[in-house]
């Protein structure tokens, strides 16, 4: 049989004051044993955790790694970052480079309206969708601008193609107003 090379990951959670550096002490010595172990934690109280449990012989300190608090150091092997377009410009100023491209995707919402679609509608050859938001707002969206760009703005000739194929195929979208 093959050992895996797999880490095994266990969440731990609960609210303050119901056990879980207890349970991780536990934990920790019953399988120092026989597994390489390490704790990662976000918990606001980490220094006192991670002293805790080296002084109960659980883990050595540069075993420990975490999140201090909000503002504290972020000594994690790993970070999520969630800026949607932003992406890889922010991780460029971390002196990341990711192997991604952000591009503006062009929609626009109507004024709300009684009901007329009930469904989604999707033009192709115009690059176009069209659907009614629970509210009754149209929703149109396009395709997205031919070149990367880390604007909050599109190129208006996305938007002008859109608004020209979405009044041809549904002419009363001429007379509401575009939000």
């Amino acid at each position: 049989m093959t050992q895996s090379t797999t880490p095994l990951r266990v969440g731990i959670g609960g609210p303050v004051g119901t056990g879980k550096t207890a349970l991780l002490d536990r934990l920790c010595k019953a399988l120092r044993g026989t597994y390489q172990l390490a704790a990662i934690t976000n918990d606001i109280y980490t220094r006192e955790d991670a002293e805790f449990l080296t002084r109960s012989g659980a883990l050595e300190a540069e075993r420990i790694t975490g999140v201090e608090t909000t503002r504290g150091p972020i000594t994690a092997k790993k970070v999520g970052m969630a800026v949607a377009g932003h992406s890889g410009h922010v991780a460029a100023m971390a002196g990341l480079r990711l192997p991604i491209e952000s591009h503006v995707l062009q929609a626009l919402v109507t004024e709300p309206v009684k009901p007329i679609l009930d469904t989604v509608i999707t033009f192709g050859a115009g690059h176009l969708y069209v659907s009614q938001s629970d509210k009754g707002e149209m929703v149109l969206g396009a395709g997205t601008d031919s070149y990367n760009a880390y604007t909050q703005r599109g190129s208006l000739n996305v938007p002008e193609g859109m608004l020209s194929a979405a009044v041809e195929l549904f002419p009363v979208l001429s007379r509401l107003a575009m939000l």
